[in-house]
């Protein structure tokens, strides 16, 4: 299964007093997949070499090209990178990109770590783990 669509990298700065953290937003038909990550370093660590990640619930669309407040007094969003995704494996527990962006290039497999339900891209403990060794 190959499916074209965008991807989003955004600086989330919360109140909250773990700071900031980089939103990754993936189109997935009408919404985005969304994981949460510690610093764009998650997507540059070694071939293989796994990074824990966190699953969130998914996004509105919207979150593609937006910066500025978040609702709810949840901080704000600024874009850091953006560009194609290639959807290469989609089951409930694994998600397969290739993401081709101005910063960020390479195919990623996201896994759901042993906590997750199973059922289908629930929020929750994820894996990724860098599948090639572009930049």
């Amino acid at each position: 299964m190959t499916e074209t669509a965008r991807f989003t990298i955004s600086l989330h700065r919360t109140p909250d007093p773990e700071g900031e953290h980089l939103d990754l937003f993936i189109e997935r038909g009408e919404a985005l997949a969304t994981f949460q990550l510690a610093s764009l370093s998650d997507l540059s660590a070694g071939l293989g070499t796994p990074v824990a990640v966190r699953r969130l619930v998914d996004h509105r669309k919207r979150y593609l090209s937006y910066q500025g407040p978040v609702s709810g007094n949840r901080g704000t969003v600024e874009l850091r990178d953006q560009g194609t995704c290639v959807t290469l494996e989609a089951a409930a527990r694994t998600l397969v990109v290739t993401l081709r962006g101005k910063q960020v290039e390479g195919t990623f497999k996201f896994t759901a770590a042993d906590r997750a339900t199973g059922e289908a891209l629930l929020p929750g403990d994820w894996i990724l783990v860098r599948q090639d060794s572009h930049c």
